[in-house]
């Protein structure tokens, strides 16, 4: 995902997350309770995977700019 659409698609699913906790909070049921805390836990990891990426991708741009400064490097 490029740029704006990774910060669109992060709060959007953030929301998302918020959402599961007030649905586990107000559950009458054992099972809105679980689709609750499951829906903010796959929010968390989604929002973490695309830290993941995003560090990944820096990482990546500064290797592949230091190859193009010294090109007798790894």
């Amino acid at each position: 995902m490029p740029g704006m659409t990774r910060w669109i698609a992060g709060g959007l699913v953030a929301i998302l997350g918020s959402a599961g906790l007030f649905v586990a909070a107000a559950a009458h049921d054992s099972a809105l309770y679980v689709f609750g805390l499951a829906l903010f836990a796959f929010a968390l990891l989604f929002i973490f995977s695309q830290i993941r990426q995003a560090f990944a991708a820096a990482a990546r741009a500064a290797r592949d700019r230091a190859s193009r400064l010294d090109p007798t490097g790894p």
